[in-house]
C-alpha cells in the first residue's frame, strides 16, 4: 500500500507543469525523477569495489591505503596480474602514461586456476591448452614455461617432462617476483613432439598435459645438427689456401722469366760459334715449350674463390689446363728429339756415299709431326670426353665430410689421359735412344749427356706425378701441389740442362792445348779399352801421365847434366885458347899446301896424324872432334868427313888427294 501510495504520489508531481497554479504558487516549472546511484554501486560491487556488510546489508567501501592496485578486483574466470607486470604491459602494449598517474593494463587476464604458460615475447605470455602444442624450440635449446596459481592457493607444484630417452621431474622454479608463480626451465637434445604434465598437490592439472616441439638445431653454414644437436660440418667447401696461389704465380714467374732469358741469350749469341754449333732454331722451340710448360701451372690453383669463378671459365680452365701442358711437353721434347736426330744424321751416318741433309726444314718436320699428334689426341679428348669443374665430397659414405672443388671426367677422360701419357712416355724413350747414337759427338754439338739427364728426369716424373695424384686425389691442395712442382720440376730440368752448360762454355771456360790433349787421351783410352784394334796405337790418357812423369825424370837429369858441363866448360877454358893458337897455325898451313908451295911433306896437325895414300887417309888412335866451318872448305883436300870417332876404328876421310906419295 506504501509503494501504491508513493507511487501516487509521484504520478501527481510529475503531471505538474509550468501553467499549473501550484508550480505558479511554488514558483517552479515541474518535477523530474532524482537520480539513482543503484547502477553505480552494483558496478561497484560486481568488481569488488565495495562490499556488503553483514548482518546489516549496508554497503561498505574497501580500505585503499595499500593503493589504487589492491581495491581492483578481477570477475569470476579472470586472475588478476602483478601490479608490476601490469604496468609493463602498458609499456610494452606502447602506452604513454601521462606524468604523475600510473597506468595499469590487462589487470584481469582469463585463466584456469593453474595454468602453464609459454614464454612467449609478451610478458604473460600464452597460456597453454590441454594436448595442444604450447611451444617449439631447437635442439639444445633453453625454454621456460610459466607455472601460475592464479587462485593463490599455494599448491604443491610438479612437472613431468616425457621424452624417448626417459621421464624428467622437477620442482618449478619460484619466481623473485610472485610467490604463486613458477618456471619451469627444460631442454632437449632429442628432435621430436613430447609431452610436458604438470601436477598441483599431486594430481594433474585440467591444462596438461601440452606438447614442446623440438626442432632440428640451425647451424651455421655448411653444417647441420646431429641426432643429439651437435653441429657439424656437413660440407665444408675446401678452397685453395692463399699461399697455393702466391706459389702457382711465383714458380710459373720464375719459369716463364727464365725460358725468356735464354731465348734473348740464344738471340744475342746466335753468331758465336758455339751457339751455332748447338742449332740456335731449336733453342728457340726448346725455350718456346718450356714457357707454354709454365703457364700451365697457372691454371693449377683456381676455384671458385678465385675472381674468375664463373662455372663456364672453370669447365674452360680445366680444358686449357691440359691443352697447355700437351703442346708445351710436345715443342719442348720434339725439338730436344729433332735437335739430337739432325747431329746424328749430320756427323754420325754422315760417311761417304751417303746423302745427308744439312737443310733444317726436313728436321722441322719431326717437330710439326709430333705437335700433329698431340693436337689430334688433345682434339679428341676435349670433343668427346672433355674436363668439368665439379665439388664433391671427400668421403661419400659418410654424413659429413669436405667438399673439394677439382677438375673431373668421366672413363672416357681417363682413358685419353692414360693414352697422352704412353706417347709422352714412347717419345722421351726415343729420345733417349738418339742420345746413346750419338753419345760420341762432342757435346758442343748434340750435348747428348745433358738431354740424357733431362729425359730421365722427366721419365721419373711422368711415372711418379700421376701415381702421387691418385694418392692424394681426396685432398685437393696436396693434388694441386704435385701438379704444380711436376710442371715446375719438369720445365726447368730441361732448360738448365740444356742452357747452363752452353753459357758455362761460352762465358767463363776457357779451353787449351792441354785441355784439348786430355779430352783426345780420354777418347783413345776409351779404344784402349775396348780392345779396338787398329794399324797404329792412338795416344791415351795413360800415355800421357807416363810422358808427363818421364819428362820430369828427364827434365831432373837434364839440369844435373847441366851443372856437370858447366864446369867442365870452366875447366877447359884455358885449353880452349891453347887450341884457338895451334887452329890458327893448322888453317895457315892448310892455305899453303892449296897454293902448291908444299911437297912430298906429311900431314900434321895438332889434331890430326893420318898416314896419307892415294884416294884413302888411314889414321889411327884418334878422337875427331866436331869439325870446324874451316875442315869443311877447300878445293884440293876436300870435305873431311867425320866417323864415329870411337878409339881403334878407322876412320875414313873422303876426298882426300895424293901430293907427292907416301910420307909421314
Amino acid at each position: 500500500a506504501f509503494n501504491g501510495l508513493c507511487t501516487a504520489v509521484c504520478n501527481a508531481l510529475m503531471a505538474i507543469d509550468s501553467a499549473h497554479p501550484v508550480a505558479i504558487a511554488g514558483g517552479y516549472s515541474h518535477f523530474v525523477h532524482s537520480l539513482s546511484y543503484w547502477g553505480v554501486q552494483k558496478l561497484q560491487l560486481s568488481l569488488s569495489q565495495v562490499s556488503t556488510q553483514p548482518g546489516t546489508g549496508n554497503v561498505i567501501c574497501k580500505d585503499s591505503s595499500k593503493g589504487d592496485y589492491s581495491v581492483v578486483t578481477c570477475p569470476a574466470g579472470y586472475f588478476k596480474t602483478l601490479e608490476s607486470e601490469s604496468i609493463r604491459r602498458c609499456f610494452d602494449l606502447g602506452y604513454d602514461c601521462p606524468e604523475q598517474l600510473t597506468c595499469y593494463c590487462d589487470v584481469c587476464l582469463k585463466g584456469d586456476q593453474i595454468e602453464i604458460r609459454n614464454n612467449s615475447h609478451s610478458v604473460f605470455g600464452e597460456a597453454c591448452k590441454k594436448m595442444r602444442i604450447c611451444t617449439t624450440v631447437e635442439q639444445q635449446e633453453t625454454f621456460r614455461m610459466k607455472v601460475r596459481d592464479n587462485n593463490l592457493s599455494n599448491l604443491s607444484i610438479e612437472y613431468r617432462f616425457h621424452r624417448s630417452t626417459g621421464i624428467q621431474t622437477g620442482v618449478p622454479i619460484q619466481s623473485e617476483f610472485d610467490n604463486h608463480e613458477g618456471e619451469i626451465v627444460l631442454s632437449s637434445n632429442e628432435k621430436g613432439t613430447f609431452l610436458l604434465e604438470v601436477f598441483a598437490d599431486g594430481k594433474q592439472i585440467p591444462s596438461s598435459p601440452v606438447m614442446i616441439k623440438v626442432l632440428e638445431r640451425t647451424c651455421g653454414e655448411n653444417e647441420a645438427a646431429t641426432v643429439q644437436g651437435d653441429c657439424e660440418m656437413v660440407i665444408n667447401y675446401v678452397y685453395y689456401p692463399f699461399w697455393l696461389r702466391i706459389l702457382t704465380v711465383l714458380l710459373g714467374t720464375v719459369g716463364g722469366a727464365l725460358s725468356i732469358v735464354f731465348a734473348v741469350w740464344t738471340i744475342w749469341n746466335r753468331k758465336t760459334r758455339l751457339v751455332l754449333a748447338a742449332q740456335p732454331a731449336f733453342l728457340y722451340l726448346i725455350c718456346t715449350g718450356c714457357l707454354i710448360s709454365f703457364i700451365t701451372i697457372f691454371t693449377v690453383a683456381i676455384d671458385e674463390n678465385s675472381s674468375l669463378n664463373s662455372e663456364k671459365f672453370l669447365d674452360f680452365n680445366c680444358n686449357l689446363g691440359i691443352w697447355l701442358y700437351g703442346i708445351g711437353f710436345s715443342l719442348t721434347v720434339s725439338a730436344l728429339h729433332a735437335k739430337t736426330f739432325r747431329a746424328k744424321k749430320l756427323m754420325v751416318d754422315n760417311r761417304p756415299g751417303a746423302h745427308v741433309s744439312t737443310s733444317i726444314v726436313p728436321y722441322l718436320t719431326i717437330v710439326a709431326m709430333s705437335l700433329f699428334i698431340e693436337a689430334l689426341c688433345l682434339g679428341m679428348w676435349s670433343t668427346i670426353a672433355p674436363l668439368w669443374f665439379e665439388r664433391d665430397c671427400m668421403h661419400g659414405g659418410q654424413e659429413f665430410s669436405e667438399s673439394v672443388g677439382r677438375c673431373e671426367g668421366d672413363t672416357s677422360s681417363l682413358f685419353f689421359a692414360v693414352i697422352l701419357l704412353l706417347i709422352h712416355f714412347v717419345h722421351l724413350m726415343h729420345l733417349l735412344y738418339m742420345c746413346y747414337k750419338v753419345r760420341y759427338v762432342p757435346q758442343e754439338f748434340a750435348e747428348h749427356k745433358w738431354i740424357t739427364a733431362s729425359a730421365v728426369s722427366s721419365i721419373e716424373i711422368l711415372l711418379i706425378a700421376p701415381l702421387l695424384v691418385a694418392l692424394t686425389w681426396g685432398y685437393s691442395v696436396t693434388t694441386a701441389v704435385v701438379l704444380v712442382l711436376a710442371l715446375f720440376l719438369n720445365g726447368m730440368s730441361v732448360l738448365l740442362m740444356v742452357f747452363v752448360p752452353k753459357v758455362q762454355m761460352l762465358h767463363f771456360q776457357k779451353y787449351n792445348d792441354e785441355d784439348l790433349n786430355h779430352e783426345d787421351a780420354l777418347f783413345n783410352l776409351r779404344r784402349e779399352v775396348r780392345n779396338i784394334v787398329g794399324p797404329t796405337r792412338n795416344l791415351t790418357f795413360k800415355d800421357l801421365m807416363e810422358a808427363n812423369e818421364r819428362n820430369q825424370e828427364a827434365t831432373a837429369m837434364l839440369k844435373k847434366e847441366n851443372e856437370r858441363l858447366r864446369g867442365i866448360i870452366e875447366t877447359l877454358q884455358p885449353k880452349i885458347k891453347q887450341n884457338t893458337e895451334s887452329d890458327i897455325k893448322r888453317n895457315s898451313y892448310r892455305k899453303s899446301t892449296e897454293n902448291g908451295s908444299i911437297e912430298n911433306e906429311s900431314y900434321e896437325s895438332p889434331v890430326y896424324k893420318c898416314k896419307k895414300s892415294c884416294d884413302r887417309v888411314q889414321c889411327a888412335d884418334l878422337k875427331l872432334p866436331p869439325r870446324t866451318s874451316s875442315e869443311s872448305q877447300g878445293s884440293n883436300t876436300g870435305n873431311l868427313g867425320r866417323g864415329e870417332g870411337a878409339e881403334g876404328k878407322e876412320i875414313v876421310v873422303e876426298d882426300v888427294k895424293c901430293v907427292l906419295g907416301e910420307k909421314k
